[in-house]
């Protein structure tokens, strides 16, 4: 039951997901602006670094990356909220994420960081939520999304159990909560008012089927979501970014 629970949930995540960050995606050169705002990105660069990228937030090897501060929009399709505004029970803190990417040829990894001054790592009840984040990560710079030739794949982190899913999607009801496939690791940590989240991966899909594959050199769309659980964020109800540009430097 627990894992039915697992990919029902997922499945909400990803779908709620796809359609905010589908709907007002700006693509192609600089990355744009996107839903969301943002304005003044430039890219963000995932710089190689030499040893292992799956460190502790404030590891030294964080220094090597410029951090690039992505604006969120709110979004409500939970509570009829809308988008743009503070939704029903207002909006959270949450409303920028600082994003650092690294690699070392073989791995990636990004470090997230966003205020949020209540830890909710517990759920005791069906009015309890989890603070989360993802990346939502798409295979080609084109202007469709979702598509069996461009699918999309979301790293979905829950600190209630400090775990990360792996979801992809090839188009409207084909999304799919990967288990036996997922190689992706996390590192948390919450210091009173601000969570930093390290979510890190192989470049090289396990299973082209399951995730997308990342090269050094290449460019790709690139998202971002958190969810304040004190907020009542869950699904669609969260603060999310535009589409973006993610460089893999070479």
């Amino acid at each position: 039951m627990n894992t039915l629970i697992t990919k029902i949930a997922a499945y909400l995540v990803a779908a709620t997901l796809m359609l905010p960050f589908g709907a007002d995606a700006r693509w192609g050169g600089g990355g744009g602006g996107g839903g969301g705002g943002g304005g003044g990105w430039d890219g963000l660069t995932a710089v190689r670094v030499s040893g292992p990228v799956l460190v502790a937030p404030d590891d030294p090897v964080w220094a090597s990356a410029s951090a690039v501060n992505v604006t969120l929009m709110f979004t409500d399709s939970v509570e009829g909220g809308g988008m743009g505004g503070g939704g029903m029970g207002g909006g959270g803190s949450n409303k920028s994420v600082s994003v650092k990417a690294i690699h070392n040829g073989t791995d990636i990894a990004f470090l997230l960081s966003w205020n949020d001054a209540t830890r909710n790592d517990v759920i005791e009840g069906p009015e309890n939520f989890t603070d989360a984040s993802a990346i939502m990560l798409n295979a080609n710079m084109i202007c469709r999304m979702g598509q069996p030739s461009n699918p999309t794949n979301i790293w979905y982190w829950r600190a209630v159990d400090d775990s990360v899913q792996n979801l992809l999607s090839g188009g409207l009801g084909t999304i799919t909560h990967t288990v036996d496939g997922n190689n992706l690791s996390a590192i948390s940590n919450w210091n009173g008012s601000q969570w930093q989240v390290v979510l890190s991966r192989p470049l090289a899909a396990v299973d082209p089927d399951d995730q997308i594959d990342l090269f050094p050199g290449g460019s790709y769309p690139v998202a971002f979501a958190t969810w304040d659980g004190a907020n009542r964020e869950r699904n669609g109800r969260k603060y999310r970014s535009g589409m973006k540009t993610l460089n893999i430097q070479n």
